[in-house]
């Protein structure tokens, strides 16, 4: 079992959403994030498992 953590960010690194799960089982897991309240612009997101990290870029558009 592995802590996760996805956390998405604005360009300046505040964090504007974060999620934590504290014990999951390795394996392939879905979670959709409410963004529509964001401003229009770029984000960092990050999705940290323990050992590994994935970023990503996300670009809120009207």
């Amino acid at each position: 079992m592995t802590s996760v953590k996805g956390e998405v960010r604005d360009v300046l690194g505040r964090k504007i959403q974060s999620v934590a799960f504290l014990q999951k089982e390795k394996g392939l897991y879905t979670y959709q994030m409410d963004l529509t309240n964001i401003a229009t612009g770029l984000y960092v997101v990050q999705v940290k498992d323990g050992e590994q990290v994935l970023v990503a870029k996300y670009v809120k558009q009207n």
